[in-house]
């Protein structure tokens, strides 16, 4: 019961800092290392049901970290309406 609780808040807390840009990678990171211990965890107990949820959950975590940080300030520009600096 209170490993429940810890992933939770860790999760929250992990969420919450990939959120904020500056903090993006260390939330990224820390996500990927909770989803990790989800799935160990479940895969102890030999409860495999929803497990393959916590593999998608990492996986977009990974391909947003994989594009951080990669975006085009002129690319933005000429998408948005107003006048670009």
């Amino acid at each position: 019961m209170h490993v429940r609780i810890v992933l939770s808040a860790a999760k929250i807390l992990a969420a919450l800092l990939f959120l904020i840009p500056p903090r993006e990678k260390i939330g990224g990171y820390l996500l990927l290392v909770i989803f990790a211990l989800a799935i160990v965890i479940h895969a102890l107990h030999s409860d495999f049901d929803g497990i393959e949820i916590l593999f998608v959950y990492a996986a977009a975590v990974f391909a947003c970290l994989a594009v951080s940080g990669r975006a085009n300030p002129q690319l933005m520009c000429y998408r948005s309406s107003g006048p670009c600096a």
